[in-house]
C-alpha cells in the first residue's frame, strides 16, 4: 500500500507511524496547519478500505489501518 502513495503521502505516513502528530507533520512538511494532514489522512483511509475490501485481514493490515485511524493531532 505504502508503496502506491504519492511522496507528500509517504511522508505523511512515515511520520504518521513514527508517533508525530498531525501537527507536528503539518509544520514539518510545511503545510499551514493540519487540516490538509488530516484530509490526506483519511484519503489514505478511504483508498486502503478499497484496496482491502476483497481480500483477506491480516496483522499488516490491521497495523496500518491503525497508523491511518489513529485521530491524535
Amino acid at each position: 500500500f505504502i508503496e502506491t502513495l504519492e511522496e507528500t503521502d509517504q511522508k505523511i505516513f512515515s511520520r504518521k507511524l513514527l508517533g508525530y502528530t498531525q501537527n507536528e507533520i503539518a509544520k514539518e512538511l510545511g503545510f499551514s496547519s493540519n487540516s490538509a494532514v488530516s484530509k490526506r489522512l483519511a484519503d489514505m483511509e478511504k483508498r486502503f478500505r478499497e484496496m482491502i475490501k476483497h481480500r483477506s485481514i491480516d496483522s499488516t493490515v490491521g497495523f496500518v489501518y491503525n497508523v491511518l485511524t489513529s485521530s491524535e493531532t
